[in-house]
């Protein structure tokens, strides 16, 4: 076992294939461990260090730091400064880029586990491409504004504090905003992500992804193929999904925008399940036969084409109006009313279109329709 004092220079410390102890001191040092489990400290000074071979603890202490090498179990803390950290292994590695505006990239085919710590971090799960990055990999940004890549494999990613941008890249991903304004792309992969306190933007979405916009007011927009859930959570959000895809969409508290496709009405294709929850919310189906459930509130809810189902519940308050629906083609679904209720009997005319008094000042407003116009077959009791 060796130890190595630099001095307040620019050294250049080389160990052995034991188990050395390497301290830079000041200066911008150049130091290479070697085979063995070392201990390599920079200390101050833009310091380079080769971790070489073994499980080594490096400590890149204040400046600028450059650490590579990590062919073992490297644990490695950069401190403060903006430091560059990367390194291709097969074995995984746990990273601490602490104080300052630090680069993280790790290996294609080891686990690793990243943390970004202060400052705007860019932390990236993969040395070459993302398609080549197999191993599940752990982002943390920490403080900050980071920038967090994942690879192809089952990554997490946690933004943290911040306004922070997370791409998942493929493979089933557990996406994390935290705090801050975020902006996240799911990529591909079965994903599970959450938005966390702040006005974010969410996208991508080109797996079957489950989504929780959470607290703020967010947007959810996204135009693939597959079914995705979504809650928009508390705030007003938006919510804009597929063209083609059967999605399901909840809006949350707050006054909520829930639209079923990407383009236009008319190529939305897929039957979509769009819930406002609580808020005055406005929803807008497409050309299948969506459902449409406005929640608490006074909603505004456009059905477009197809057969849509248009639920309404006892215990929900709100005054609704629908503004095109087409009798004997869409459905009224009144659930917990009670199967006495005779909806035709509360129907009145208003100058804006035939009104549903559902009680309690709770009503339905058909918006340029008739109360002639309405039969039993238009409405469903359960």
């Amino acid at each position: 076992m060796t130890t190595v004092h630099g001095t307040g220079g620019a050294d250049a410390l080389t160990g052995t294939d034991q188990a050395d102890t390497l301290l830079g001191e000041g200066g911008d040092d150049t130091i290479a461990g070697g085979g063995g489990n070392d201990h390599l400290l920079g200390g101050a000074g833009n310091d380079s260090i080769n971790t070489g071979a073994g499980d080594n603890v490096v400590l890149g202490g204040t400046g600028d730091d450059s650490i590579g090498g990590m062919a073992g179990h490297d644990l490695v803390f950069g401190g403060d400064g903006n430091d560059v950290i990367a390194w291709n292994d097969p074995t995984g590695d746990t990273v601490f880029g602490g104080n300052g505006d630090d680069r993280i990239i790790g290996s294609d085919t080891a686990a690793d586990i990243s943390h970004g710590g202060a400052g705007d971090d860019v932390i990236q799960a993969f040395t070459t491409t993302a398609a080549a990055a197999t191993a599940g990999d752990q982002l943390f940004g920490g403080d900050g504004s980071d920038t967090l890549i994942g690879g192809d494999a089952a990554d997490r990613l946690i933004g943290g504090n911040g306004d922070d941008n997370l791409a998942g890249g493929g493979g089933a991903d557990r996406l994390s905003g935290g705090a801050g304004d975020d902006t996240i792309n799911t990529g591909a992969g079965d994903d599970i992500v959450h938005g966390g306190a702040g006005s974010d933007h969410i996208g991508g979405m080109a797996g079957h992804d489950t989504v929780f916009g959470d607290a703020g007011d967010d947007v959810i927009a996204w135009n693939d193929a597959v079914g995705d859930t979504v809650f928009g959570g508390a705030g007003n959000d938006r919510i804009i999904g597929s063209d083609t895809a059967a999605d399901i969409s909840h809006g949350g508290t707050g006054d909520d925008v829930i639209q079923a496709f990407t383009t236009t009405a008319a190529a939305a294709t897929g039957a979509d399940q769009l819930f406002g929850d609580a808020g005055n919310d406005v929803i807008i189906g497409g050309n299948a036969g969506d459902r449409i459930e406005g929640g608490t509130g006074s909603d505004t809810l456009t059905g477009n084409g197809g057969a849509d189902h248009f639920v309404f519940h006892a215990i929900e308050s709100g005054q609704d109006t629908i503004t095109d629906f087409s009798a004997n083609q869409d459905v009224i679904d009144l659930l917990g009313f009670g199967a006495h209720f005779d909806p035709l009997a509360h129907l009145s005319d208003s100058s804006a279109g035939a009104v549903l008094d559902l009680g309690h000042g709770n009503q339905i407003l058909f918006e340029g329709v008739h109360a002639a116009d309405l039969s039993a077959s238009d409405f469903v009791l359960k």
